[in-house]
């Protein structure tokens, strides 16, 4: 949480390295000012540092353990420190504009629901285990005072912006249709098909012989093919997939020239039509039977297809739009100065 008192910035605080930003005298360094309130390096790394454990588990093992793959290691990690670190600073200064904003308005949310909204967070983010809870304020370092203020400053970010949001009865047909047009290519699908199957094992159990489970095979098909036939009852019973005797039969989507596919269940799967049961497909261990659910054709896909995602992206990006123009505006009428990560002085 940003400090409400000011403070001088650091001499040499300009610096935008990671190098520079690990100096202890910057450990309670003043990184930013906006109206006179300070952000501290350490308001920083509470949002960082989480971000910062991933991204170090996703390159573990990217470098040699060589002086030449470690100076490599650590240069990516600084990198990274510094995209995060720009990012979160100007999300940091946003958030403090935006609560000012609210509060210079007269903002205010009810005791009653900020109470409730702290015990349903305990809840939910906690699982109702207080412990838990004040060992998270522990490991960052708050009170509760600190993260009461957070949820309710997390209310107001919301409650700002979700007044700039439309919907979509705001989007013209034409807009989506020129949308549509001009990302087109995003639309362009390969030939897939999306089947349910029973597998049948040919190994012989007990009196069971190979020709018997192929005659069995052949009365599920013929019983799958039956007028209002529920071919998930009858892969619950015979299917020997534990997935699918104990589940609602989970479909799988298969693209033309998968690999995953053996040639000889490719040619049968991809035949099918929605609605069709195939014939039995035998191999060397197993008997296959496939029930195609949906059969969709290389090509582009139709525009009334795509049309509630189109719709949804052209909401959110007029929503960034509204959003990004309401900050440049709080942003243009506050002093804010940034000893890294940006501009030595912005606004007023």
């Amino acid at each position: 949480m940003a400090a409400d008192t000011p403070a001088a910035a650091p001499a040499g605080s300009t610096s935008t390295s990671s190098a520079g930003l690990k100096q202890d005298k910057f450990t309670d360094g003043v990184i930013a000012v906006v109206n006179g309130k300070i952000i501290t390096l350490n308001d920083l790394d509470k949002e960082r540092k989480p971000l910062m454990d991933r991204f170090k588990d996703s390159i573990d093992g990217k470098y040699p353990d060589t002086e030449e793959g470690r100076k490599a290691w650590a240069a990516e990690m600084a990198r990274q420190g510094d995209e995060l670190g720009a990012e979160i600073l100007h999300s940091l200064v946003d958030r403090m504009l935006i609560v000012e904003d609210f509060r210079t308005k007269g903002g205010s949310f009810p005791p009653s629901a900020l109470d409730s909204q702290f015990d349903d967070t305990i809840t939910t983010r906690f699982k109702g285990d207080h412990e838990e809870y004040l060992r998270y304020l522990n490991a960052n370092d708050m009170t509760e005072a600190d993260f009461r203020r957070q949820l309710e400053e997390d209310d107001i970010v919301q409650s700002m912006t979700q007044q700039l949001h439309k919907s979509v009865t705001g989007i013209s047909p034409d807009r989506i249709k020129a949308y549509y047009e001009k990302k087109k290519q995003d639309y362009f699908v390969k030939e897939s098909v999306r089947v349910r199957q029973i597998t049948l094992d040919l190994k012989p159990v007990a009196d069971e012989t190979p020709e018997l489970i192929q005659q069995l095979a052949a009365k599920i098909v013929e019983d799958a093919r039956q007028p209002g036939a529920n071919f998930a009852d009858l892969a619950k019973r015979y299917s020997i997939d534990p997935i699918v005797r104990s589940s609602d039969l989970p479909a799988s989507t298969y693209y033309r020239d998968d690999k995953s596919l053996a040639p000889k269940v490719q040619e049968v799967v991809f035949k099918l039509q929605p609605g069709e049961i195939s014939d039995p497909v035998t191999n060397e261990h197993f008997i296959f039977i496939f029930k195609c659910e949906e059969h969709t054709p290389e090509g582009y896909l139709p525009l009334e297809k795509v049309l509630s995602g189109i719709e949804k992206a052209l909401v959110d990006q007029d929503d960034q739009q509204a959003t990004e123009k309401w900050l440049q505006k709080l942003r243009s009428k506050a002093f804010i100065q940034y000893n890294v990560y940006g501009p030595e002085t912005t606004g007023k």
